[in-house]
C-alpha cells in the first residue's frame, strides 16, 4: 500500500493518557501546560498518524514535531494531519510514489462566520468560479478555505516558506474535485502551476486533500 488515512471522532477535551502511551504516543513538554482541548487534538491527530502509517506499511509510528510545530515523519513517509471540532484525521504516503501531502478538515461555516470572504477570496475569485448549484454559498467558502490550507500543508514540506490565501486561486470545483492555482512564484514552483485536490463533506465538516505525486512538473 503506498498511502493510507485513518479518521476519528472524539469528544473534544477527554484525554485518556494510558490510551495514547499504549499506543506510543507521548505528549511533548510544550503540550502538557495547553488547555485540554489543543492537547485532545494533538493527541488524537497523532493517533490517527500511527494508525496511518501502520496502514501504510511502516514500522516506525512516531511523529515527531518540527521547528515550525510542523509532522515530522518517519523515513521513507510523508503526510498530513487535521482536526477540528471532534473530527481528527491523517494521511500517510510513501516517499517513492508521492512528494508531499496535505489535508485540512473544517466545520462548515456558518452564515455568520461568512465574514471570513475577504480573506479567503481573491478579488473576482469566487465570482469567476463555475460551482455545482447544489452548494451553498457557505459551503463554497468552506471547500476553498480548506483547499487553500490543504495546498499550503503540501507545499510547506517543499518549499520550506509561509505564504498566504493570496497565494493561490481555486479556479475549478466539481462535487468532490478542485482545481488550485499558483498566483506567485513558490520555488521550485510558478505562477501558473496547478495542482488537482478533492474534497469530501458531511452535515457539518468538511475535508479536503492535495497530493503530490513524485512526478507532478516543476
Amino acid at each position: 500500500m503506498t498511502i493510507a488515512s485513518h479518521q476519528q471522532y472524539f469528544e473534544p477535551g477527554s484525554i485518556d493518557i494510558s490510551f495514547f502511551h499504549g499506543h506510543g504516543i507521548e505528549e511533548p513538554n510544550w503540550l502538557s501546560v495547553a488547555v485540554k482541548k489543543r492537547r485532545s487534538e494533538f493527541l488524537w491527530g497523532r493517533y490517527c498518524a500511527a494508525m496511518a502509517l501502520k496502514r501504510c506499511g511502516s514500522v516506525e509510528t512516531h511523529v515527531a514535531v518540527g521547528a515550525h510545530r510542523n509532522p515530522i515523519w518517519p523515513a521513507s513517509y510523508c503526510g498530513s494531519i487535521t482536526h477540528t471540532a471532534g473530527f481528527a484525521a491523517a494521511m500517510v504516503g510513501k516517499t517513492s510514489h508521492y512528494q508531499s501531502i496535505g489535508i485540512d478538515a473544517e466545520k462548515i461555516v456558518s452564515k455568520s462566520t461568512r465574514k471570513i470572504e475577504k480573506f479567503v477570496y481573491l478579488p473576482g475569485e469566487r465570482e469567476q468560479l463555475m460551482v455545482p448549484e447544489k452548494l451553498s454559498e457557505t459551503r463554497i467558502l468552506t471547500a476553498i478555505f480548506s483547499a487553500k490550507e490543504s495546498l499550503y500543508k503540501a507545499l510547506f514540506p517543499i518549499v520550506g516558506k509561509f505564504f498566504g490565501f493570496s497565494s493561490a486561486k481555486v479556479d475549478q470545483m466539481t462535487l468532490d474535485h478542485f482545481r488550485i492555482t499558483l498566483q506567485q512564484n513558490l520555488p521550485p514552483f510558478s505562477i501558473g502551476d496547478s495542482f488537482l485536490g478533492r474534497y469530501s463533506m458531511t452535515d457539518h465538516i468538511l475535508m479536503s486533500t492535495v497530493l503530490i505525486k513524485n512526478d507532478h512538473p516543476k
